[in-house]
């Protein structure tokens, strides 16, 4: 079901966006693609030439997308005004480089109101849950959270701080998915 959509188009589309400075709300789906590191370097640069977003929608299904390429693109988030974020990267290479990089950007996103995160299939860990706990306690505002961390080497270590994060949050809406992973009872 690949598509022939590779790097050079996950490049291009980076590009074109850096001139879009005017952009409020962005919905990408590049699931089942070859995009990659490329790509997601490009498209992380790319936010930063769109500082008017508010509601992002970033669907990676199913991409060659690894750590090198998944930092430098939840990287740029931490610079918008997001009020609404659906990230869903899964069934890629990612490991706890992007998900401590994912982290230290909702940190700087106080005015996050609601969160879509799907990170299953890849390779984070605790590092990562920790980095999303901590940086549930910079975003007051989350009142709506989907999280789906099903099949990472997320363990009792990290899983812990993660919850307890969560716990921070004035969640009206919440939607935990925690399965196929280390944590125990």
């Amino acid at each position: 079901r690949d598509t022939q959509v590779a790097e050079e188009t996950g490049v291009a589309l980076g590009n074109s966006l850096r001139k879009m400075s005017s952009l409020a709300k962005l919905h990408l789906e590049l699931d089942d693609t070859s995009i990659g590191d490329a790509s997601g370097s490009a498209l992380g640069q790319a936010l930063l030439f769109c500082p008017m977003i508010s509601h992002l929608t970033l669907m990676l299904y199913n991409t060659k997308l690894t750590d090198a390429g998944g930092k430098k693109l939840v990287s740029g988030l931490g610079q918008l005004p997001l009020q609404d974020l659906d990230l869903r990267i899964r069934d890629t290479q990612v490991a706890e480089e992007t998900g401590v990089a994912l982290g230290q950007s909702l940190r700087s996103l106080s005015g996050l109101a609601k969160l879509h995160l799907e990170l299953s299939n890849t390779s984070m860990g605790d590092s990562s849950g920790s980095a999303l706990g901590q940086a549930f306690l910079c975003c007051p505002k989350i009142s709506q959270l989907y999280l789906s961390l099903y099949n990472t080497k997320l363990t009792d270590a990290g899983g812990k701080k993660l919850v307890s994060g969560l716990g921070q949050l004035p969640l009206q809406d919440l939607d935990l998915r925690i399965r196929d992973t280390q944590v125990a009872e």
